[in-house]
């Protein structure tokens, strides 16, 4: 299993905020990278991709992610997909380019429902896998 982080949560200042969900606007990711042996996240703000080596693998970036008032997720990696020639340029899309998340959703609320179906039961499961 190649592990990935899926995080939720309320805060965006993009135009279009308002009409999404109040408690789900953004969605970012992160994924081990098992040649260095670290998280690396990928976020799409207002000023494009943002990618960050976060921490290394053996740290608790779950918990972390949940004490910064993130809603988390783990699911296991699938390989990364784009359907269309062409894909929205939001934090939706590329999460799900990013975790190979094979969704309709376009907001980070409908993705949300998908994570959740996809989601790891128990988070000790990962620790495992990421630290192999």
């Amino acid at each position: 299993m190649k592990p990935a982080i899926v995080a939720f949560n309320s805060v965006n200042s993009h135009w279009g905020a308002g009409i999404l969900h109040p408690s789900y606007r953004h969605v970012w990711c992160m994924v081990l990278d098992e040649r260095a042996n670290v998280w690396v996240s990928h976020n799409f703000g207002a000023d494009g991709h943002e990618i960050v080596v976060e921490s290394a693998a053996d740290f608790d970036i779950v918990g972390y992610a949940r004490d910064c008032g993130n809603e988390v997720y783990v699911i296991e990696r699938q390989p990364p997909l784009v359907l269309w020639p062409v894909m929205l340029n939001n934090c939706v899309a590329l999460t799900k380019a990013v975790c190979g998340i094979r969704s309709w959703a376009i907001t980070p609320y409908q993705l949300r429902k998908d994570v959740r179906r996809l989601a790891v039961q128990e988070d000790a499961a990962w620790r495992s896998f990421a630290l192999t």
